[in-house]
């Protein structure tokens, strides 16, 4: 009886833990009118889809009376509740964007239960389904809202936002973060007991920049691809997972079109986060979306004595020992780093091994001893390199550098990737590397970057600036 009260208990306390967490977290997306700008490009899309489905809008029109069957059913009131929605309260819309979620993912089951049919109506719906979910990964575009609330919440210098060269990169960002640092808007602290759907509770996925590459590959933005359907009483932590059923659908669509998705996972290969983890890692396996999925897990954890260049790593100096730890890290199955089945393992040896000896070189002037703040820069621009060549071999549409939220493993990667990627091109564009490393943590979790991946990104930048790198 005790057993079963305390069981009753955790389950309440972890549901009214959650309530409390989706009413802060994600809440600037929406007060500050980051949504209404994603909302414009559903209205756009909705109103597109609508032009090229004539049987969904004959039975809207009829208001749903020529419905055959449930998925029908729910399908039109799902589709009708994307036109009809309004720029409201920022509460309203984060009810919305979950309800939309979450209406999206009950149809998607339902649409894999019923599979093909000759049904032009049910057809129609299927398809829109499909199309929103590809919509969902690649299409919204929130780069100017996120810089404009950097500028504006912030309250930067006019001298310093215009600033055009990459030499201002930390300046810029010193200013950001000992301004967020002093907000008391920005003081949310992480939450126990949340069952995470970051998805769901008011994250949206953004387009962050587009290579020019022979695929045009698109840099997105996105929360991880898994969400917690239970929690470990003891660590009130990830439990069980299970992968979005809208990123499956969409990994699904490009599959069908011979389209390629790269996913570089940042998130840990143990502890709780290993759950999401090895979900994601074996996706790349499943014969349904296996053409279409590439993964990768790279080590940027807090928490990891190598990558922090702490505990047995903090000495020696000697350049040589580090490339042979690094390595090593890498080439550990069971370690912190996992290369996706669809590269050749001697290949991407041969390469890791001849790219260590590059950035020793290149970057770093093949000296013989490295202090710690080297070694932590040798690692930084060894990531950029990494995805900077997988995207070369693997040619995919889309990627996405993600940890757990997106909002410091992630940002400070993908920032450091679209930083190096503009200097390469002889271009600058500081204000929106700031904006893509600072929005997320600022936007989605009302608090500011974390200190040591601020000192990180600009020790890494400063030392691309000053290489001749290529």
């Amino acid at each position: 009886m005790l057993k079963n009260f305390s069981l009753f208990l955790f389950i309440l306390l972890a549901t009214y833990s959650s309530v409390s967490a989706k009413e802060k977290y994600f809440k600037n997306i929406y007060e500050y009118g980051v949504y209404n700008s994603y909302l414009s490009q559903l209205k756009v899309f909705v109103e597109e889809q609508m032009s090229q489905s004539p049987h969904i809008k004959k039975a809207l029109e009829d208001k749903i009376a020529v419905a055959q069957n449930e998925f029908q059913k729910k399908g039109l009131a799902w589709i009708e509740s994307l036109q009809t929605v309004r720029f409201d309260s920022p509460e309203s819309l984060q009810l919305f964007h979950n309800k939309m979620i979450l209406g999206l993912r009950s149809l998607i089951q339902e649409k894999q239960r019923i599979g093909t049919t000759k049904d032009p109506l049910t057809d129609e719906i299927s398809g829109f389904i499909d199309n929103f979910c590809s919509w969902l990964f690649t299409i919204p575009n929130l780069n100017d809202e996120m810089e404009g609330f950097i500028k504006t919440v912030q309250d930067l210098s006019p001298q310093i936002t215009q600033e055009k060269s990459p030499h201002g990169i930390s300046g810029l960002f010193k200013e950001i973060y000992e301004k967020s640092l002093k907000d008391s808007r920005f003081d949310l602290d992480s939450e126990k007991g949340v069952l995470e759907d970051a998805h769901a509770d008011g994250d949206v996925t953004t387009l962050l920049f587009t290579l020019n590459n022979k695929a045009a590959t698109k840099i997105i933005r996105t929360p991880n691809a898994a969400r917690d359907t239970s929690l470990n009483p003891i660590t009130l932590k990830t439990g069980s997972a299970q992968v979005n059923e809208e990123f499956f659908n969409y990994l699904a669509n490009q599959s069908k079109k011979g389209q390629k998705h790269l996913y570089i996972n940042l998130m840990k290969r143990r502890s709780e986060e290993g759950i999401k983890t090895a979900l994601i890692e074996t996706l790349e396996k499943d014969p349904r979306v296996e053409s279409a999925l590439s993964i990768v897990t790279l080590d940027r954890n807090s928490d990891s004595a190598f990558y922090m260049q702490n505990g047995p790593f903090l000495e020696p100096f000697q350049a040589d020992e580090f490339k042979k730890n690094f390595l090593s890290e890498m080439f550990f199955e069971k370690g912190d780093y996992y290369w996706s089945h669809h590269l050749d393992k001697q290949f991407w040896k041969n390469y890791l091994v001849n790219l260590v000896e590059q950035i020793h070189c290149q970057y770093l002037g093949n000296k013989e001893q490295l202090s710690l703040q080297e070694r932590k820069d040798f690692i930084e621009i060894t990531h950029v390199k990494i995805i900077e060549t997988l995207i070369d071999h693997l040619q995919p549409n889309v990627v996405n550098m993600t940890c757990k939220h997106s909002i410091d493993r992630g940002p400070s990667l993908f920032s450091l990737f679209y930083f190096y990627e503009m200097h390469k091109a002889g271009q600058s564009n500081i204000m929106r590397t700031a904006a893509f490393f600072f929005a997320p943590s600022l936007l989605n979790h009302n608090r500011p970057a974390h200190a040591p991946r601020v000192a990180r990104f600009q020790s890494a930048a400063n030392l691309l600036l000053i290489s001749n790198f290529e």
